[in-house]
Formats: structure tokens, sequence, C-alpha cells
């Protein structure tokens, strides 16, 4: 497997595979209706960043800093980690194992004093504990758990390629 020996491939794919994850809920939200929860924004500015931030390890590397690059690689696998606890956080939300925050579910209480209607006009809240989609038993922020564990652990795996380089 000549492609795990190489450094910049890895990095690429991070980057390739962050991307596609945006471009799939941006699509699901704005082509397929499907309104998205705070949880689901936070969930997302993992994949923002590392659209952001890839491509600066894959110029580090290129100009031969390795140990800048693995630092830059390991501050992702550490987001990325972070993010599947959070996708594991709101899937338990959704699926009604735990509570989520109080300003993100559907059984808040209303304050006496808000007038109702103007309330309703100007803020629409998406519940995080409904799921809004779901695929062989896993929500999108299941998927978005799953898709952040691989990508750390590619992250890591990539340190150790780049590792090798110097």
């Amino acid at each position: 497997m000549v492609i795990f020996r190489q450094t910049e491939p890895l990095i690429g794919l991070i980057f390739l595979a962050s991307l596609t994850i945006i471009l799939i809920a941006l699509i699901s939200q704005h082509v397929g209706g499907l309104q998205p929860c705070d949880l689901c924004y936070k969930q997302r500015w993992v994949y923002y960043a590392a659209i952001a931030f890839v491509p600066l390890a894959l110029l580090l590397y290129a100009r031969g800093q390795v140990q800048a690059t693995q630092i830059l690689l390991f501050i992702f696998a550490a987001a990325f980690f972070a993010n599947m606890i959070l996708g594991v956080y709101h899937a338990g939300v959704e699926w009604k194992w735990w509570a989520g925050p109080s300003g993100c579910t559907g059984g808040g209480q209303l304050d006496a004093s808000i007038d109702l209607l103007k309330a309703l006009e100007k803020i629409k809240i998406v519940p995080c504990d409904e799921v809004q989609w779901s695929f062989l038993g896993l929500s999108m922020a299941g998927y978005s758990a799953l898709a952040s564990l691989a990508l750390g652990l590619l992250s890591l795996l990539t340190i150790k390629v780049a590792q090798n380089k110097s």
C-alpha cells in the first residue's frame, strides 16, 4: 500500500473528506430542506477549520517542516475526536438517551413576559432532540461522529507517516 507511505495524499484526503462532509451538510440543508439545529452547526466547525487549515499542513510539509506539520495534524486529530464526542452527544440527545441543551430541545419553558407572536416571527428554533433524517439507524449526527472518528484516526496515521520523512 504505497499511499500509506506518502504523507501528501493523506493530508489531501483529510481536506477532501472535510470538504465533502460540509458539501453534504449544505446540500442537505439548502436542497434537501433539512434545517440544522444549534448542535448541527457546532459539529460543522471542525470541518470548516480543516478546510481552512489543512492546506497549511500540506504547505508546511512541502517546505520540509515536518515537526510543524505533525503538531498541526495533532491539533486536527484532537479537534476531530472532540467533534466525535459532540456527535455522540448530539445523537444521544436525538434518541432521548439524555437531555440536550435547554435552548435546543423541544421541551423548553416559555417566559410569560415574552410576546409569543413576536418571538415566533423572529426566531425559528430547530430542536436538537428530533431526528430529521436517518439511514440504517444513524442520524446525520451519528454519521458526523463516525466521520470525525475516522478523520481523527487518519490524522494520527498521517503524523506517523510524516515521522518517517524526518
